[in-house]
């Protein structure tokens, strides 16, 4: 990834898929991170993984730079060596 870089979390909906498809026209490169999966106690139905992939789509579009996505849920603990994973070895510039 080149340029900004920005980890995007609940990005296969709502508030989280808005602000990457506004950072992806201004270019940036992203990581959009959703858990996908049901989140007790809600009693709605979550995003899948082919609506993270959607978002990324449209991001790609839109013009971001690179687009990555992590399926993971930010309360899991293991979270941070997830991202720390899906970033290595891309260092944005400052």
């Amino acid at each position: 990834m080149t340029g900004d870089l920005a980890v995007v979390t609940g990005a296969a909906r709502g508030v989280g898929a808005a602000v990457a498809r506004r950072l992806a026209a201004d270019g940036w490169s992203l990581l959009l991170l959703d858990a996908c999966a049901p989140q007790p106690p809600l009693d709605y139905p979550m995003p899948a993984p082919a609506d993270l992939d959607a978002v990324a789509r449209a991001c790609r579009d839109a013009g971001a730079q690179a687009v990555d996505t992590l399926i993971a849920d930010v309360g899991d603990g293991a979270v941070r060596g997830k991202i720390t994973a899906a970033l290595s070895g891309r260092v944005p510039h400052a």
